[in-house]
Parts: structure tokens; sequence; C-alpha cells
């Protein structure tokens, strides 16, 4: 199934908000079981519970910066 441009919008909305919620879980359940993750320093993370994880210490050892939604276009 094809997802719809909206669909996108949405998820990456959900993304973003779970991210400065700072809910590593519901970051987490927005991925692919087998989702790869590639962080801002290069690591790599594999599948829900990688990501949860390693998103729950980042979150607990930094405070992270709070980001705002603008999509200015999707191309398929």
């Amino acid at each position: 199934m094809k997802n719809s441009k909206e669909d996108i919008k949405i998820l990456y909305k959900a993304y973003i908000d779970a991210w400065n919620k700072q809910d590593a879980l519901a970051l987490a359940n927005l991925t692919a079981d087998d989702c790869i993750m590639i962080g801002f320093d290069g690591s790599q993370m594999f599948g829900k519970a990688d990501i949860e994880a390693s998103i729950s210490k980042i979150f607990a050892n930094h405070k992270t910066a709070t980001y705002v939604t603008i999509i200015k276009g999707i191309n398929f």
C-alpha cells in the first residue's frame, strides 16, 4: 500500500512530537519492526527495542532541542 502525502505529514509530525516530549517509546513505536535508524552521530539502531533503548539514554542524559515541523514538499 502506498502512503499518501497526508500520511507522511502525520507520521513526521508524530515523530517530532514524540521527540519534543522526550517519549522514546512513542518514537520507537512509529518505526517498523525491522527499522534501521541512523543517529546524527552516525550511530545505528536496529528495530524498535534498540531504538527505544538508545533514544531513552539520549533523553536521560541530554537536554534535547525542541523542533517544529515545516514541510515544504513531498516527492514520491
